[in-house]
């Protein structure tokens, strides 16, 4: 995660983030099965709702990001 460098410029924050959602989805999604698994319902229903909110989430935080930029580069 750490190892991207200015090829991307600006957009380092958006690389970022998309692969933070990837890996947060894939959790999410091993915290349901491993829940189902072991029979532990309140697991897999925090995965559950992990799995609903993230993308929520990394939407809110990308559009903050876009708008301070936007907001910091106005004369």
């Amino acid at each position: 995660l750490f190892r991207f460098g200015d090829e991307w410029g600006v957009n380092i924050f958006y690389v970022r983030n998309h692969i933070t959602g990837i890996i947060d989805d894939t959790c999410a999604l091993v915290m349901i099965f491993v829940g189902l698994l072991i029979g532990r319902v309140d697991v897999a229903a925090v995965g559950l709702i992990f799995f609903a909110l993230i993308p929520f989430i990394g939407n809110a935080l990308a559009n903050a990001y876009y708008y301070t930029k936007q907001r910091g580069e106005r004369p």
